[in-house]
């Protein structure tokens, strides 16, 4: 359930009933798996609504595979199916999708979207939280994205909708969702990659509908402020300086950034700019540039904040270890946090001003078990060394 209230299920039927009030032509479905029983919501929802669905059997038998190895479905043309709806059993929730989602990537408008649906088959076991994180990745990689997922308490049944190509104004409108803010810290040392890095997060800020503050720690080695402005050329940004400090983030993050978020309501990602430190030929370079792609990809993809209806805090690269007084961080620190959760705690506090309490803060003051790995659980990985 997101923050107006709707279940998958009553987004996916405002959907439905949206598309089919704005269109002259009646909508075309497909469901995969999704069979008559009283319990089928996209079922019933087709037939309430004049929507003309055409039923598959569970195993996507009636795809094809042509010589060129695309796979096609001759009784649909590509691109004229308005919505696809799936049931899969958790035990062949990838294998199934896969085949799904190539189908769908050829079959769907722009616009339109996928609906999965996935329960156990039988006793559910350890795997699911594995299976549901390459089901994500494989929605990414097939140019997918998720807007609305629902996973039970007891996490043996998972719904998503999936939306492909441009969004149509209704899941804009049923999203909705809360407000998204941004905090930044960026200390623009001279020919470092912090240029590299803003131009990564500017590719990003529409994201955010709420206050965007960076920070910038200036000091001899270090481009000018108006260099940073002009690199993100974005009138809607607050910026605040301070001189460069041995602590480097950690300071500004508690002073700074943070108390400007503190009586907004909403979500706040964090971020900076990572690897400035590093000389352009130094060998770790590239591992670090590798790094902190994933870190922009992952935690800025549409889907993401959708987890902090559930946990108080969602990153990548989680690691479980002491450090500075909290037992697990994002290792490379950016993450997302519930604006209520974390301002409900003694935020301020910090185990000492050392450079590493900012990556160590956000594991300080949320239990692991609030915390979500959208990619990348480390164990004894060093992403300073390896790709990854």
């Amino acid at each position: 359930m997101n923050e107006n209230g709707l279940t998958v299920e009553e987004f996916f039927g405002h959907y439905v009933e949206y598309r089919s009030a704005n269109s002259a032509r009646q909508l075309q479905a497909v469901a995969v798996g999704c069979r008559d029983g009283g319990d089928r919501t996209f079922a019933r929802l087709c037939a309430s609504r004049n929507v003309n669905c055409m039923q598959l059997d569970g195993d996507l038998s009636p795809l094809t595979c042509g010589p060129d190895g695309d796979v096609t479905m001759p009784a649909i043309e590509d691109h004229t199916v308005d919505v696809i709806a799936c049931e899969v059993p958790h035990d062949r929730l990838c294998r199934g999708a896969v085949d799904l989602l190539i189908f769908a990537t050829q079959a769907l408008r722009p616009g339109g979207i996928v609906y999965l649906r996935s329960m156990p088959s039988t006793a559910v076991d350890g795997t699911f939280h594995s299976r549901w994180g390459e089901l994500r990745n494989l929605i990414h990689h097939a140019g997918l994205s998720i807007v609305e997922f629902h996973r039970s308490v007891d996490e043996t049944e998972i719904m998503v909708v999936a939306s492909y190509g441009e969004q149509p104004s209704v899941i804009e409108e049923l999203q909705g969702g809360p407000r998204r803010h941004l905090l930044y810290h960026v200390y623009p040392r001279r020919e470092s990659v912090w240029r590299w890095n803003v131009q990564k997060m500017k590719k990003r800020l529409s994201l955010f509908n709420g206050r965007k503050v960076v920070h910038v720690a200036l000091d001899d080695t270090t481009d000018s402020l108006e260099a940073v402005q002009k690199e993100f050329d974005d009138a809607t940004i607050h910026y605040e300086t301070s001189p460069n400090s041995y602590n480097g983030e950690t300071t500004p993050l508690i002073a700074t950034l943070l108390p400007a978020v503190e009586t907004e309501p909403g979500v706040t990602f964090y971020a900076h700019a990572k690897g400035v430190s590093y000389e352009q030929e130094d060998r770790r370079l590239p591992y670090v540039r590798a790094w902190v792609n994933n870190m922009y990809d992952f935690n800025l993809r549409p889907d993401a904040v959708r987890y902090l209806e559930i946990y108080e805090t969602v990153g990548i690269y989680r690691k479980r270890m002491f450090l500075l007084g909290s037992t697990w961080h994002y290792s490379g620190n950016f993450f997302w946090f519930r604006n209520s959760a974390l301002f409900s705690r003694s935020w301020q506090h910090v185990y000492g001003k050392r450079r590493r309490g900012a990556e160590a803060y956000i594991g300080l003051h949320t239990p692991l078990e609030q915390s979500y790995c959208l990619y990348g659980e480390l164990g004894k990985i060093n992403l300073y060394e390896q790709f990854y």
